[in-house]
């Protein structure tokens, strides 16, 4: 059951993570007016 609890919690940190990354490089793509490397940015996460 502790094992599952660290899981999820590992998990949603994450996804956190992940969810502010992907709004700072949208942020920073709209400043810019270009369009959003996708590829980049799910290789980051992949990592």
């Amino acid at each position: 059951m502790i094992d599952m609890d660290k899981r999820l919690v590992h998990t949603s940190k994450q996804l956190q993570a992940t969810i502010l990354m992907t709004s700072m490089v949208l942020k920073l793509a709209h400043a810019k007016r270009q369009p959003v490397d996708t590829t980049s940015m799910t290789n980051m996460v992949k990592r």
